[in-house]
């Protein structure tokens, strides 16, 4: 009798064992999932500031030395694509810090929710932020436009806002095609942690 119940107990805790190896190692897939699209978002994020900074180093550049504006509304104009650069920097480094502060967190529904807030932050930067700056960088674009008519050629000047309508458009499809990604990326961390919150 002490035999069989041995040899139960042995056969129940070889198949528990077998049970849970499983169960351990899909939590570790999503995980590993998880920190792989987090990595990627990280990328564009500081991709996305570089990229900004860059701009905005030519902007003041090009101010200071090549072109420095005289009249005050050309100066408005200056002024509002070098704020609206700086200030788009500004959020791509909140949001560096907001999920940073996500990965830390230990407890798995916090950090749920905490991501869903996130996600909901990306949102609002991608769908009203971002249009309001790219439309305060387009009327400084063109406000400054009226000065450098007296010193460069029509021609040479309807080239210029040709030239930034064509930029506009390419950059504007790169973005939106990073964008989806980014949102896609986080839209699967999302469903990742539930899956994992679930286990």
């Amino acid at each position: 009798m002490n035999e069989d119940f041995s040899t139960l107990k042995g056969n129940w805790d070889s198949l528990k064992d077998k049970i849970d190896l499983p169960s351990a190692s899909a939590i570790e897939g999503i995980e590993k999932k998880i920190k792989t699209k987090e990595r990627e978002n990280y990328f564009f994020y500081f991709g996305t500031i570089i990229i900004l900074s860059l701009t905005l180093i030519g902007l003041l550049l090009f101010f200071n030395y090549v072109a420095p504006v005289q009249e005050i509304v050309s100066k408005i104009g200056a002024g509002l694509m070098i704020i609206g650069l700086l200030f788009r920097i500004i959020i791509e480094a909140i949001s560096i810090t907001k999920a940073k502060r996500i990965i830390k967190l230990d407890n798995t529904l916090n950090n749920l929710e905490n991501l869903i807030k996130f996600h909901q932050f990306r949102k609002i930067i991608h769908n009203t932020i971002s249009p309001i700056i790219l439309t305060a960088y387009t009327i400084g674009f063109f406000i400054i436009t009226p000065e450098f008519s007296k010193y460069i050629e029509f021609w040479y000047l309807t080239l210029y806002c040709i030239s930034y309508f064509v930029a506009g458009i390419i950059i504007f499809s790169v973005i939106r095609k990073s964008v989806k990604n980014e949102m896609k990326k986080i839209d699967e961390i999302l469903s990742l942690k539930k899956e994992l919150t679930a286990q």
